[in-house]
């Protein structure tokens, strides 16, 4: 799967959820000079988030 997600006037995202305690969420937002991303992936009780900071 390829996404692409262009917010250089604002923010996007996706996410899908399969069950109650499984979730995939991408968030990307502009902030002016750089895009703020951060993706969060949670399993079965497994919570985790990472966040990156990219030019735009």
């Amino acid at each position: 799967m390829v996404g692409v997600f262009d917010v250089r006037k604002g923010r996007g995202g996706l996410a899908f959820r399969t069950a109650e305690d499984n979730l995939v969420a991408l968030e990307a937002r502009a902030t002016g000079t750089e895009v703020e991303a951060e993706a969060r992936v949670v399993v079965a009780g497994f919570d985790r988030t990472w966040h990156a900071t990219l030019p735009c």
